[in-house]
């Protein structure tokens, strides 16, 4: 049990880090807005159980759904960035 709650943390800790804002750096002017996307896994694709403005909330509500037996992940969304 204890070794597959570390497995969640460190699969979203990672899918995090890797979609950091940090990596691209905003303009000047440009307000660039964060938000957590919790997938779940749904046959051979994924789909969106919710979205979050904090990183606790959708780690909170990933918990939940992987407790209950789902394949989980966290991505993070930029919001207001212009391509």
């Amino acid at each position: 049990m204890l070794r597959k709650l570390v497995l969640v943390w460190v699969i979203a800790a990672g899918s995090v880090g890797g979609f950091s804002a940090a990596a691209q750096p905003a303009h000047a002017g440009e307000s660039v807005k964060v938000q957590f996307q919790v997938l779940v896994q749904n046959g051979s694709g994924w789909r969106v159980c919710g979205t979050y403005p904090d990183q606790s909330e959708a780690r909170r509500n990933a918990l939940r759904l992987w407790q209950e037996g789902n394949r989980v992940l966290i991505q993070e969304v930029e919001i207001g960035r212009k391509k």
